[in-house]
Protein backbone atom coordinates (compact mmCIF):
# COMPACT_ATOMS: atom_id res chain seq x y z
CA UNK A 1 0.00 0.00 0.00
CA UNK A 2 2.53 2.54 1.39
CA UNK A 3 4.76 1.46 -1.67
CA UNK A 4 2.45 2.06 -4.15
CA UNK A 5 1.56 5.69 -2.59
CA UNK A 6 5.78 6.52 -2.56
CA UNK A 7 5.75 5.45 -6.24
CA UNK A 8 2.35 7.76 -6.87
CA UNK A 9 3.39 10.89 -5.31
CA UNK A 10 7.61 10.71 -6.02
CA UNK A 11 8.75 13.44 -8.69
CA UNK A 12 8.73 11.99 -12.21
CA UNK A 13 10.78 13.08 -14.88
CA UNK A 14 9.17 14.57 -18.12
CA UNK A 15 9.95 11.35 -20.20
CA UNK A 16 8.50 9.08 -17.52
CA UNK A 17 4.43 8.16 -16.86
CA UNK A 18 3.03 10.20 -14.05
CA UNK A 19 -0.51 8.47 -13.52
CA UNK A 20 -3.35 11.03 -11.69
CA UNK A 21 -4.79 8.71 -9.60
CA UNK A 22 -4.13 5.59 -7.51
CA UNK A 23 -6.39 2.85 -6.64
CA UNK A 24 -6.40 0.58 -4.06
CA UNK A 25 -9.13 -2.47 -3.35
CA UNK A 26 -8.34 -4.48 -1.14
CA UNK A 27 -8.47 -5.35 2.86
CA UNK A 28 -6.82 -2.65 4.80
CA UNK A 29 -7.54 -4.24 8.68
CA UNK A 30 -4.78 -5.18 9.47
CA UNK A 31 -3.92 -1.68 9.96
CA UNK A 32 -4.12 0.27 13.32
CA UNK A 33 -7.51 2.32 13.28
CA UNK A 34 -4.82 5.26 14.46
CA UNK A 35 -2.21 4.91 11.58
CA UNK A 36 -4.98 4.16 9.01
CA UNK A 37 -6.80 8.07 10.17
CA UNK A 38 -3.36 9.62 10.16
CA UNK A 39 -1.95 7.50 6.73
CA UNK A 40 -5.68 9.20 5.07
CA UNK A 41 -5.30 12.61 6.32
CA UNK A 42 -1.51 12.41 5.18
CA UNK A 43 -2.56 11.44 1.58
CA UNK A 44 -5.32 13.39 1.31
CA UNK A 45 -3.14 16.43 1.73
CA UNK A 46 -0.55 15.67 -0.51
CA UNK A 47 -2.50 14.38 -3.08
CA UNK A 48 -4.58 18.01 -3.16
CA UNK A 49 -1.25 19.15 -3.15
CA UNK A 50 -0.76 17.28 -6.48
CA UNK A 51 -4.02 17.70 -7.95
CA UNK A 52 -4.32 13.74 -8.05
CA UNK A 53 -6.76 11.17 -6.99
CA UNK A 54 -6.52 8.50 -4.86
CA UNK A 55 -9.40 5.85 -4.27
CA UNK A 56 -9.67 3.27 -2.03
CA UNK A 57 -12.25 0.76 -1.20
CA UNK A 58 -13.39 -0.58 2.03
CA UNK A 59 -15.57 -2.19 4.17
CA UNK A 60 -17.61 -0.74 6.96
CA UNK A 61 -15.78 -2.72 9.88
CA UNK A 62 -12.14 -1.33 8.59
CA UNK A 63 -13.27 1.92 9.71
CA UNK A 64 -14.93 3.08 13.16
CA UNK A 65 -15.59 6.28 12.08
CA UNK A 66 -15.42 7.99 8.76
CA UNK A 67 -16.58 11.53 10.08
CA UNK A 68 -14.17 13.26 8.84
CA UNK A 69 -13.86 11.92 5.42
CA UNK A 70 -17.37 12.27 4.48
CA UNK A 71 -16.57 15.17 2.29
CA UNK A 72 -14.62 12.72 -0.03
CA UNK A 73 -16.97 9.78 0.30
CA UNK A 74 -18.52 9.24 -2.90
CA UNK A 75 -20.45 6.39 -2.65
CA UNK A 76 -21.63 3.94 0.05
CA UNK A 77 -23.05 0.80 -0.82
CA UNK A 78 -24.67 -1.98 1.29
CA UNK A 79 -24.93 -4.73 -0.76
CA UNK A 80 -28.36 -5.16 0.26
CA UNK A 81 -29.72 -5.01 -2.99
CA UNK A 82 -28.90 -4.95 -6.53
CA UNK A 83 -28.61 -1.07 -6.14
CA UNK A 84 -26.28 -1.62 -3.37
CA UNK A 85 -23.62 -3.58 -5.77
CA UNK A 86 -20.88 -1.79 -7.16
CA UNK A 87 -21.94 -2.70 -10.79
CA UNK A 88 -25.91 -3.09 -9.87
CA UNK A 89 -25.81 -7.04 -10.25
CA UNK A 90 -26.86 -9.18 -7.69
CA UNK A 91 -25.48 -12.57 -7.87
CA UNK A 92 -27.49 -15.60 -6.26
Amino acid sequence: CLFDYTWFLRPHSENEFDPNFLIHDGPHTKISEFVKNKMLKMIDRLTKAQSKQYIITANDNEFSDLKEFSGNVCITLDGADAKGKFFGVQYE
